[in-house]
């Protein structure tokens, strides 16, 4: 079944994941429901849609990046946020999901084409047109490029602890035309959530405030409704390693910084200074 998007869709528009690998445990799925405004969101909201019908059923996958923080606020509403769109989808999958090409030729069968043997994909002539990027995880902490099944793909640090535990949440999309599409997107619990966004602000800090928004926001979810709803959180343990140190360690040196010169950024600086401060152990 193809919507008017002409993205391919189940009966009904409704993607389930398979529930192997442990998900947050809530009475009730979360729901999110958001809105295009612009042609970059319904190009946006298009290339979610498609990406988590491909992902329904994969373990260890999951929708990440600014899409993954906006759906974790819609679904979990807080004081203090700020709107942040994005214009692209991205998803973290297994190193094993990679070398297979299953994700590769699945994306060539919804109408997507790639440059190469590059990892974003795209979809239609006009622009904005849908775009996705896999990523895959990085073992050696920093951001790189690795080849998989004969195709290079971006490696994040910090994926690893994302892929469990993870959040199913319903998203329902209205576009500018008024045509409706539900799905069921799978994203990180909120640590890891943090956790990556923390190690993507101290990379491209100097280039971009959009990962800053994205923990304050982020920050503010969790002080609202407590990390018991949103997958646990040892960030204020004692003796943290790996991609949990790190951003633990990148996290007080916001807070520093914001401490000794306020940003421009457009968030509540105090307030989340306090909450890193609060919440995330100093190494």
């Amino acid at each position: 079944m193809t919507d008017t998007h002409g993205s391919q869709r189940a009966d009904a528009g409704l993607f389930s994941e398979k529930t192997d690998t442990p998900k947050v445990a809530v009475p009730q799925r979360p729901q999110a429901h958001v809105v295009a405004t612009t042609a970059t969101d319904d190009a946006a909201y298009v290339a979610l849609a498609d990406l988590s019908t491909l992902l329904e059923g994969r373990e260890e996958t999951m929708i990440v990046g600014g899409h993954m923080v906006s759906l974790i606020c819609a679904a979990f509403p807080s004081r203090g946020l700020v709107e942040r769109r994005t214009g692209d989808a991205d998803a973290g999958i297994p190193i094993e999901l990679a070398d297979t090409g299953e994700l590769h030729d699945a994306l060539l069968d919804l109408g997507y084409v790639t440059d190469g043997a590059a990892n974003r994909y795209i979809k239609g002539m006009q622009e904005p047109q849908p775009t996705i990027d896999l990523l895959i995880p990085s073992h050696n902490g920093r951001f790189g490029d690795e080849k998989k099944g004969g195709r290079a793909f971006n490696t994040m640090p910090g994926l690893v602890l994302a892929m469990n535990p993870r959040i199913e949440i319903d998203v329902h999309i209205t576009h500018r035309d008024g045509s409706e599409r539900s799905t069921v997107v799978v994203v990180p619990g909120i640590e890891a959530a943090i956790v990556l966004k923390a190690i993507a602000w101290y990379d491209r800090r100097f280039q971009t405030d959009k990962d800053a928004v994205d923990l304050s926001n982020l920050f503010a979810v969790l002080d609202t409704h407590g990390a018991d709803a949103l997958g646990g959180w040892r960030l204020k343990e004692a003796g943290l390693t790996a991609s949990r140190h790190d951003a633990a360690l990148h996290l007080h040196r916001l807070a520093d910084a914001w401490e000794a010169k306020p940003p421009k950024a457009r968030v509540d600086a105090r307030a989340l200074v306090s909450r890193i401060r609060t919440h995330v152990t100093q190494p």
